[in-house]
């Protein structure tokens, strides 16, 4: 058996007359309880520094001193060790010194002594049993990572453990004593309203979900699980509320909806692009020869050719949805950042959306990634495309590139008409756009193209001020 358990562990007997220890060793055996005894206060501290001790019965007076080292190295224990103080002198005050240093239990060497101590060491070890226990319950609350907090029936808090610090960045102080309400949105204040009723009248314990705001502004997705705690007649007499941090689960379920509503997409797509492709050759190449049939002048032409615009439109947004339908492995090779913007820069330069944007490429001189060039230079045309057709007016547009902790950024910023603030959130999307010629699915592809590298791509913006763009690659 291991030596460790408490079935194979001694209780330490610190007695200094022979007699008196006898006894009660043999008390103790006949109960079955392993003795180990010594009637120095000096060896039984260096007993309970190194050996497992189950308990300890103390003589109040001891050969080399007083009991109370050997008191203070049994709770230094952990868990630490009950001890039961016994004397021949029946003094109350060094019964309450006993038990105010933290003694379990004081016994007195009378003559029933016999039969009060089996009694005395049973209790002593349910007393321990119990607080280690109750240690154990609290450093699981104090220590949760969920917010695990008291409050009284009417709403007041109680109790505010490290898991509610670190969620709502409130100290303990600033929490007790104020309404647990604060903590939630006005839709999740009235539902705790309503479940803090029902547990006023003993209610079953529920939950529900809301939002909540920390103390820095940041906005919480909250799970709130509400509990009633009653008293020993079983009446109502306070709230348990448990409170978990579920943003990053949210991101994660809007993630998973996202990418589960793009492949549908992405299938959908690629088989009605298959299905229409055709049949738009079929009409394009007839319309072109009609067209070039008519006679320059003829008002008929005109209508002609505006048909056949809107056929090629039609032609590029199916050509749109096979490349985003399809799935991007890029073929990497070492490539330097700046030589490939300044590229689509220069490229831009020629184009008919930049005549009168000014375009600058800063910095990130000899910063190399391992990428594919044709689709990191597919992303960059299409972000500087966006920017130009933006500033309809002429502007410019600043391409930053930088050196940051394992991998590289490139900060794309126009002063454009930005875009408005219910569609930015949508603004990776298919079809989201804010051209009237645009097909919306420039963006998505973008960011096909870059989480394809590992990497991220974010857009802020400001309607009448521009757009900032910031793709981070990692280097390999």
């Amino acid at each position: 058996m291991n030596a460790g358990t408490p079935a194979a562990r001694p209780i330490l007997l610190v007695e200094d007359d022979a007699a008196t220890a006898e006894l009660e060793r043999r008390i103790l055996v006949r109960d079955g309880r392993a003795v180990r005894t010594t009637d120095r206060a000096q060896e039984a501290v260096s007993i309970l520094q190194k050996e497992p001790i189950l308990a300890v019965i103390l003589d109040y007076r001891l050969k080399d001193g007083q009991a109370w080292p050997v008191l203070e190295a049994a709770q230094a224990v952990r868990p630490r060790v009950p001890v039961i103080v016994v004397t021949a002198m029946g003094d109350e005050r060094v019964a309450a010194e006993a038990i105010h240093r933290g003694a379990t239990d004081y016994l007195i060497k009378s003559g029933d002594f016999s039969s009060q101590l089996p009694p005395a060491v049973e209790r002593a070890l349910r007393i321990a049993e119990a607080e280690h226990v109750n240690a154990r319950l609290a450093s699981i609350v104090e220590y949760s990572q969920d917010a695990i907090i008291g409050a009284t029936l009417d709403g007041l808090l109680l109790s505010w453990n490290r898991g509610a610090q670190k969620i709502f960045g409130l100290a303990e102080s600033e929490a007790v004593g104020t309404s647990v309400a604060r903590l939630f949105d006005p839709e999740g204040r009235a539902s705790y309203s309503g479940l803090q009723e029902q547990g006023r009248h003993g209610g079953e314990p529920a939950s529900f979900e809301t939002t909540g705001t920390s103390k820095d502004g940041r906005r919480i997705d909250l799970r709130v699980s509400l509990s009633v705690i009653r008293d020993p007649e079983g009446k109502p007499d306070g709230l348990s509320i448990i409170i978990r941090d579920i943003t990053d689960l949210k991101r994660m379920q809007e993630v998973v909806l996202r990418t589960q509503s793009l492949a549908a997409m992405g299938e959908m797509a690629a088989t009605v692009a298959h299905e229409v492709k055709n049949p738009l050759a079929a009409i394009s190449g007839p319309l072109q020869i009609l067209s070039d049939d008519l006679k320059p002048g003829d008002s008929r032409k005109e209508l002609m050719q505006e048909i056949i615009g809107q056929v090629r439109r039609l032609d590029a947004t199916v050509r749109g949805l096979l490349a985003f339908a399809k799935p991007y492995v890029p073929r990497k090779q070492i490539l330097v950042l700046r030589e490939l913007v300044d590229r689509v820069a220069r490229l831009m330069a020629d184009h008919g959306s930049g005549k009168g944007i000014r375009i600058t490429v800063e910095q990130g001189e000899g910063l190399s990634l391992a990428a594919d060039p044709v689709l990191l230079e597919q992303v960059l045309w299409n972000l500087f495309l966006n920017a130009a057709e933006s500033m309809k007016s002429g502007g410019v547009i600043r391409a930053i590139l930088r050196d940051v902790p394992g991998a590289l950024e490139a900060q794309i910023t126009d002063s454009g008409s930005g875009i408005p603030a219910e569609i930015l959130p949508r603004i990776f999307d298919p079809f989201v756009t804010t051209k009237s010629s645009g097909t919306g699915l420039g963006l998505p592809l973008c960011r096909k193209i870059i989480q394809a590298h590992g990497g991220t791509i974010e857009i802020s913006s400001t309607v009448g001020q521009g757009t900032t763009v910031l793709i981070r690659l990692p280097r390999t």
